[in-house]
Order: C-alpha cells, then structure tokens, then sequence
C-alpha cells in the first residue's frame, strides 16, 4: 500500500536536502501524517473534547417552601418542667407529690434516622428541683437544706408523621432505667436517699416546626412511666449504710411539658 500523498511529498523533500535537516522534516512528515487522518474523522477529536458526563443535580428548594425530609444523624434537646405523680410503693400512702417537687428537665437525643420518616437512637436525662412542701417542713425542722435530682438514661424510637413538611408531628417510645434522689446538707454534711428502678414506657408526642435543613424546634409532652425497686441510703448522714428492696412497688409517673430543639430535623 502506498503511503499517503501529505506523508510522501513530505519525505521526498527530506532525502533532497541536507543531512542536519532530515530530523525536521520527518518530523514535519509525522505532523502532516496526524492532520490527515484528523481531517478524515472530526467526530474522533469532538468526543474527546467533550466534558465527561455528570450526575444530575437536585434542584434548589423554592423560597418558602419546606426543607426536604432527610436521614442521617439527629441530636435534639428539651428542656421543660416535670411534675411527679403517682405512689412510689402500693403499701407506702406516701405519693410522689408528697416527696418531690417539681424539676426543671434537660434531656438529650442522640442517634439517627435510617429513613426519614424513623429515629432510633439513645437519651440521658437530668431533672433538677426541689423536694415537696410537706418534705421541706420536715427538712426545715432538722435544719438542713434539702433539694431533689433525676436522672434517666434509655433508648427511644420516634416515628415522623410529615418528615418533609414545615410542620412535622410525631410520636415516641423509649424504654430504660431512673434514679431519684433526696439531698440534704447541714454543717457541711453532706447525705442522701435515692430510689431507682426500671422505667417501663417512654410515652412522648410533639411537633417540629422545621425552620431549616439545620434547625427545628417545638412543642413536646412526655409521660414516663417506671417502677422504684430499690432504696439507697448515703453514709455521709447515717451510721450504717443501706440498700434496701421495695417490697411492693407502685407505678409512678413523670409528666414533662416543654420545648424540644432538633439539629438536622
């Protein structure tokens, strides 16, 4: 086969001219060899020129409009008021009412939502307050200064009505374990009593109003519902230290109103 007319001509030179010139023009040749066969086949060098192909991007949401519903990680924050109810034991007349008194409640979230319309995760709760009117006479009446804390640790599930509306309603269930404790400090001696048990059902409900991708806040109530099993006596305030078992323990119940503040709601 002959080579081509550009490739030949171009050699043909080369051989008549000097010696210290023939690397030149072959190299010219090579050149006008290359331009050819582009010509011959401009579709080749459009598609390497062209950009390689990218996925789709999601469009930007509409001013007003909702932030879309997501997955992923999810921490939130309440923080309210809590009221005891119920008895602390079946043969015991004392209520709940009757020993503490109102807390302030600070619980944290933490976990993820597989799905949008679904968060598992964990929580750890304080709740600090004071001790109940009748309790405080008698704390009065020792001379020492009394005050009461809760503490809450467990897993919850939350289950999202309208995760990718501006106002999302939802519902919950946690399940773990509760202590609650009577301090007292007199004379720099320092004391206490705690109860502590099972806390059966995590009942909560609320509404998120989603401001945007990053933030959410809203209304909630909690109803925790759980079981003393067993009472400790600090040393600090008796002789002989104790942890004694609640024969007969009674539901009781921690009723929490307040506001709930969500990060990636």
């Amino acid at each position: 086969m002959n080579p081509p007319a550009p490739l030949r001509t171009t050699f043909l030179r080369c051989v008549t001219v000097a010696p210290l010139a023939v690397i030149a023009c072959l190299l010219s040749a090579r050149d006008a060899a290359a331009q050819e066969a582009v010509d011959r086949n401009p579709g080749d060098r459009q598609e390497s020129s062209a950009p390689p192909p990218s996925l789709p991007e999601q469009p930007p949401v509409a001013p007003g409009e909702p932030p879309r519903g997501q997955k992923g990680f999810q921490v939130a924050f309440r923080t309210g008021v809590a009221l005891p109810a119920a008895k602390i034991s079946q043969t015991n007349r004392s209520s709940m009412s009757d020993v503490f008194g109102w807390q302030v409640p600070v619980l944290v979230e933490l976990g993820a939502k597989p799905i949008e319309e679904l968060f598992v995760g964990a929580y750890l709760g304080f709740g600090f307050g004071g001790v109940a009117d009748a309790y405080q006479k008698q704390c009065n009446a020792a001379g020492v200064s009394c005050s009461a804390h809760t503490v809450r640790i467990g897993f919850e599930s939350i289950l999202h009505l309208l995760p990718a509306q501006r106002f999302d309603p939802w519902i919950g269930y946690g399940i773990g374990v509760e202590w609650s404790t009577i301090a007292s400090e007199a004379s720099s001696r320092f004391g206490a009593e705690s109860v502590s048990g099972l806390e059966l059902a995590h009942l909560m409900a609320g509404v998120d109003a989603r401001i945007s991708h990053y933030f959410g806040i809203g209304p909630y109530v909690d109803v925790a519902a759980g079981r003393y099993t067993s009472i400790h006596v600090d040393a600090a305030t008796y002789s002989d230290p104790s942890d004694t078992s609640i024969a007969d323990p009674a539901t009781h119940l921690w009723v929490s109103l307040g506001a709930r503040a969500v990060v990636f709601p």
